[in-house]
């Protein structure tokens, strides 16, 4: 690899993400990344994109049910976040570690021509790191 080559958000990301309705029950969403072995989920309505739902989100929103109210009721929407970092297919990789850093973020949801192309986490930036760093 040229060293002044800009390497790209696509170059890592981790591409055609699952995806989890805002409607959808939050036990479905904990379900599927568990069964994925996952720790993040894309949020989608009918107008695409809205936001991204944690592993560690779900566990907040499952902690504090009251008495009487059931877990079983909860939706992804109780627990997702809205305000969630997007970025184009083409952003560079360099600008896009250091933003996660600074707003000490887990995940980035990645688009193509305003639709999700792809989801990139901190696990993502480790693997290929750490397969950077093996000895060739």
């Amino acid at each position: 690899m040229n060293t002044t080559e800009t390497l790209r958000v696509k170059s890592i990301m981790r591409p055609f993400p699952h995806t989890i309705r805002r409607d959808a029950r939050a036990l479905e969403a904990s379900a599927l990344m568990n069964e994925q072995k996952i720790r993040h989920l894309p949020v989608v309505d009918d107008t695409g994109v809205v936001g991204v739902v944690s592993d560690r989100d779900l566990k907040l929103l499952f902690s504090l049910v009251r008495i009487d109210h059931r877990v079983e009721d909860l939706l992804v929407e109780d627990a997702f976040i809205e305000d969630a970092y997007i970025v184009d297919v083409d952003a560079a990789l360099q600008d896009v570690l250091l933003d996660m850093a600074d707003r000490q973020l887990g995940s980035v949801l990645v688009t193509s021509n305003g639709k999700l192309a792809g989801l990139f986490t901190t696990v993502d930036v480790c693997r290929a790191f750490g397969e950077y760093l093996q000895p060739r």
